[in-house]
């Protein structure tokens, strides 16, 4: 009886080992995705901060199912307006960050996550500033 116990105590320990692992493990994920996302927008050139501002993060499961964003992202506003007026949406960039990094909260081991954008003209900006240049390390996690 007394190996039974024993053999009892080990199976907790480890499950609890297994346990604070996966957290841990999770956090070092929810960190190093927040700085691929802030490098992104810090790299990100800002005129009237549209582009930056709509970065979105898109959390699939192990079964590939969504289980936070969208398969396509929205933009906000929907298009973006004939503006000559710098920083219209800079105030966008915080609020959507804090609104991205929130469905971190639902990451968990084996999950895949996707920053994405559905500027139109994304592309051409990323391509003519150099926006992963430097920051390419990040995306190889």
């Amino acid at each position: 009886m007394a190996g039974l116990i024993g053999i009892n105590i080990i199976n907790v320990t480890v499950t609890r080992a297994i346990m604070n692992a996966e957290v841990e493990l999770i956090q070092v994920l929810r960190t190093i995705i927040e700085d691929a996302y802030d490098a992104i927008i810090n790299a990100s050139p800002i005129f009237t901060g549209y582009y930056a501002s709509n970065h979105r993060i898109t959390i699939r499961g192990e079964n590939r199912s969504i289980k936070a964003g969208s398969s396509t992202p929205k933009l906000f506003p929907s298009s973006k307006p004939r503006v000559t007026t710098e920083n219209i949406y800079f105030a966008n960039i915080s609020s959507a960050r804090s609104e991205e990094l929130a469905k971190l909260n639902d990451l968990e081991v084996g999950d895949t996550v996707m920053i994405s954008t559905a500027v139109p003209y994304a592309e051409e900006i990323e391509q003519n500033h150099s926006v992963y240049t430097g920051i390419e390390h990040l995306f190889r996690v």
